[in-house]
């Protein structure tokens, strides 16, 4: 997705694929990382916790882009029952 670098935003990400019936989601985490070198990027560009919500995962807010920098967002988080799980998005910033 594209994301202005003069923007913030807090992304949610829905889970429900996540969980079956009677499952709860908890303890979110987020990093981040420039793909142009993978380095970790969290400090730069979030700001702010990660939440849980229901079935919505909400990202601490992502601000401070570089223009034409890709940023690979990773959540995890804890399944009742079922361990860790984790997915990512991709924010590119642009004018």
């Amino acid at each position: 997705m594209l994301q202005g670098i003069s923007e913030e935003v807090p992304y949610g990400i829905e889970l429900g694929l996540w969980l079956e019936d009677g499952q709860t989601a908890s303890s979110p985490a987020v990093v981040a990382y420039d793909e142009r070198d993978w380095s970790e990027a969290t400090a730069k560009i979030l700001t702010g916790t990660a939440a849980i919500v229901g079935s919505l995962l909400t990202t601490p807010i992502v601000r401070d882009l570089r223009l034409d920098t890709t940023y690979r967002v990773v959540c995890t988080f804890d399944v009742s029952g079922a361990g860790k799980r984790s997915c990512f998005f991709r924010v590119r910033g642009e004018r």
